[in-house]
């Protein structure tokens, strides 16, 4: 940092008395770095042309490269709303279709339309275990047909 030397450089007692350490200024260093990536991670985040499959990339990446915010990052954490809806958005949009889990399609359901409109319901836990279990086997019946 310029202004660490600078003050160094004047000699004064009480200012220098107050100037982190060499060690603390290289951490420092870090840390700035640290945030300036992740500035331009957060930029890249707000872009209008942003794709699905491109923010979950960038999530992956930050993921392997900074550890600390896996619990903030992650499928199951409290930002996303919908971990399943999430990933098969992704995977539709990257061609891997083949990959879709059951979940996924229930997660999607609602967005089939047979004959008539069918309104999402995106908050499936106040449905019971039963409940749950016919849905699964409605739409699993409705894809072994096609």
């Amino acid at each position: 940092m310029r202004i660490h030397q600078f003050i160094l450089e004047l000699n004064l007692d009480e200012l220098d008395a107050m100037m982190p350490s060499t060690r603390c200024t290289k951490r420092i260093e870090a840390l700035v770095g640290e945030l300036e990536q992740l500035d331009a991670i957060a930029k890249t985040f707000q872009r209008d042309n942003l794709t699905v499959t491109e923010e979950r990339d960038l999530i992956e990446e930050v993921l392997e490269n900074y550890q600390h915010l896996v619990d903030r990052l992650k499928k199951t954490a409290p930002i996303v709303h919908d971990a399943d809806f999430e990933t098969l958005i992704s995977k539709i949009l990257s061609n891997h279709v083949s990959s879709i889990t059951i979940e996924e399609k229930l997660a999607t359901s609602c967005l089939r339309i047979d004959g008539e409109i069918q309104f999402c319901n995106s908050d499936d836990k106040h449905l019971s275990f039963a409940e749950k279990a016919m849905k699964r086997r409605k739409i699993e019946s409705k894809d072994s047909t096609k």
